[in-house]
């Protein structure tokens, strides 16, 4: 097939679809509707599963924090070299140098009342420590070797760390993960029942217009293809609309919860480009796949 039949067949399959769908507002407009809303649920599960997910992490994070106890010898060039090493790890946000001071009056501090039980001591017996706070998207699973690594490096004499917040941070990630995974699952489902039942009816409605098209020879491609193209283009504008409700309900809600609770700044987040991309395209895939079960269930297959 040349590129010039190509064209022109595609032109006359644009053509069909913007026909089909401009013919039955009415109709178009209930296939449209269905799928904007089967989206927007959609965006919203993963909208919403996304933002828990990064709570849960900033929830888990705020009790990771790591403590490197240096060698009592080490030196103020080993110390730089070693904080300087460690932020380059892309599991550690803040590197914080806690000087043998800081951490008596920290520990006298903390001892209140009992503070009289370091009479006689002062601040040589404990060591200076690197304070490490852990980034938000640290794979918990990788963290106990990056911690045995980190406690093997030169002029670290011990590391230590909260093993409960850390089983705690590894166990509610994935339950939010698989939860909105589940979530998604079953909005797809009622997703493709839906909308499969509405664009039967728009096929019904329109099966005057199918028998005609091939009683004047329209097979194969020149039957189905419009009527898919006209399916892919309401799925995508459908998505598109949904998208664009999903952004302007985040941004409202957003700004007030963001007002009234600023810490969670770094977790509230919008969809991500590779997000919105799927979910135009599940929008494009169940416009397709109803334009499909309506010919299907309506008339033979040519």
């Amino acid at each position: 097939m040349s590129p010039g039949s190509s064209r022109q067949n595609f032109s006359y399959y644009l053509r069909r679809a913007a026909d089909s769908i401009v013919a039955a507002p009415v109709v178009s407009g209930v296939t449209v509707s269905s799928i904007a809303v089967s989206v927007l649920f959609m965006a919203l599960i993963v909208l919403m599963g996304g933002n828990a997910g990064r709570m849960v992490a900033l929830w888990s994070a705020s009790g990771m924090d790591v403590s490197l106890y240096l060698e009592l010898d080490a030196g103020e060039e080993q110390v730089v070299e070693l904080k300087d090493r460690l932020a380059a790890y892309p599991e550690v946000a803040r590197v914080n140098y806690l000087s043998r001071e800081e951490a008596w009056q920290f520990l006298a501090d903390n001892l209140g009342d009992s503070a009289e039980l370091l009479s006689g001591l002062d601040s040589s017996v404990l060591p200076a420590s690197l304070e490490l706070s852990l980034a938000l998207d640290a794979d918990p699973g990788s963290l106990p070797a990056r911690f045995e690594e980190w406690a093997n490096l030169e002029g670290v004499d011990d590391l230590q760390y909260n093993r409960y917040e850390l089983s705690r941070r590894s166990s509610a990630l994935p339950l939010v993960a698989w939860l909105t995974l589940g979530l998604c699952a079953v909005a797809g489902l009622a997703s493709l029942i839906i909308v499969g039942a509405g664009y039967q009816l728009a096929a019904y409605s329109r099966r005057e217009e199918l028998d005609v098209m091939r009683l004047l020879g329209a097979v194969g491609n020149l039957y189905w293809g419009p009527i898919l193209l006209a399916g892919l283009i309401e799925g995508t504008a459908a998505a598109g609309i949904a998208l664009g409700v999903t952004l302007m309900g985040y941004g409202a809600l957003s700004s007030v919860v963001l007002r009234q609770l600023p810490l969670l700044g770094e977790a509230v987040a919008f969809l991500s480009p590779t997000e919105i991309v799927r979910l135009l395209g599940w929008g494009a895939f169940l416009g397709g796949f109803g334009s499909l079960i309506g010919m299907w269930r309506i008339s033979k297959w040519r």
